[in-house]
């Protein structure tokens, strides 16, 4: 059997650095939902450039905070590297981690709500084809209804990113 595997990806703050520039903080919670199966080698991948395409730019703030999970070589930044994971960790049933980063965006006189997604995989080998995925869904819980699997109706949602006047920023 394959782990079934879960993803929320959450705005937990964000300030107008500039007159248009915004941080943005975003925590990602991976969650293994098997009772007795273990989540082979565990990747999220979260592509920013999609997400802030109508931005001037966007630069990832450091280097993500992966929890317990081994970074990859080449730091996550967004547009080139866009695994946050060396591909390489387990997770145990019914464990949770938290990927943690800041993303800052110039938005300039563009504002309105962007939309993003991640995904979560997990596969037999590194790098290999995923045997459980899922797309991230808005909020901290990755499974809200609990029934054990992440993609069920409305589990599924993008997370919105509120920039500009109508965010109150």
């Amino acid at each position: 059997p394959h782990a079934s595997i879960g993803l929320a990806k959450a705005v937990t703050d964000q300030r107008e650095i500039e007159s248009g520039v915004y941080e943005v903080d975003l925590a990602l919670v991976v969650e293994n939902l098997s009772q007795d199966t273990t989540a082979l080698n565990v990747q999220v991948t979260d592509d920013l450039s999609e997400t802030f395409a109508a931005a001037i730019s966007f630069e990832v703030m450091g280097i993500p905070d992966v929890g317990s999970f081994t970074a990859p070589l080449s730091p996550y930044d967004g547009r080139d590297n866009i695994a946050f994971l060396s591909g390489s960790d387990s997770l145990a049933p019914g464990a949770r981690e938290t990927i943690r980063f800041t993303v800052r965006v110039n938005a300039g006189a563009t504002s309105g709500i962007f939309l993003n997604s991640a995904l979560v995989t997990t596969a037999l080998e590194p790098g290999g084809e995923a045997t459980a995925a899922d797309f991230s869904d808005e909020g901290s819980e990755p499974d809200s209804d609990g029934d054990g699997f992440a993609n069920g109706p409305g589990e599924d949602d993008p997370t919105a990113i509120l920039l500009g006047p109508e965010a109150g920023l």
